[in-house]
């Protein structure tokens, strides 16, 4: 059985309200922890006694500088699984790390399987 879900609470402005109230000198929509520009959306906590972070244009997207190996977790014909720590937010992921020089055998089997 489903839990069921919370209601999400929307509240509107008055239609007096401006969009000025709204956006940042930058043009990013703000309202409570949303942020919203031309580079993505974001759910952010105020941080106490600061300004919430900017949404930048790469938020999305990963380096391999950007990660911490903890440990590997997993090892496979074709390469291991490792935890990582993502450097500046502290998430944790599982990194597959593929071996590519590996023979035609594995590299079939990798196929089939995918």
């Amino acid at each position: 059985m489903a839990t069921p879900r919370k209601p999400i609470k929307l509240t509107l402005p008055s239609h007096k309200t401006t969009i000025g109230k709204f956006l940042t000198h930058s043009g990013t929509f703000t309202d409570g922890d949303l942020r919203v520009n031309k580079d993505g959306l974001r759910i952010v906590s105020r941080r106490e006694g600061g300004e919430a972070p900017p949404i930048e244009p790469l938020d999305s997207q990963l380096s391999l500088d950007d990660l911490d190996v903890i440990k590997v977790i997993g090892k496979g014909s074709s390469g291991n699984v490792q935890l990582v720590r993502h450097k500046f937010t502290g998430q944790f992921f599982a990194l597959k790390v593929i071996q590519l020089n590996i023979d035609e055998s594995i590299h079939t089997q990798i196929a089939t399987v995918s």
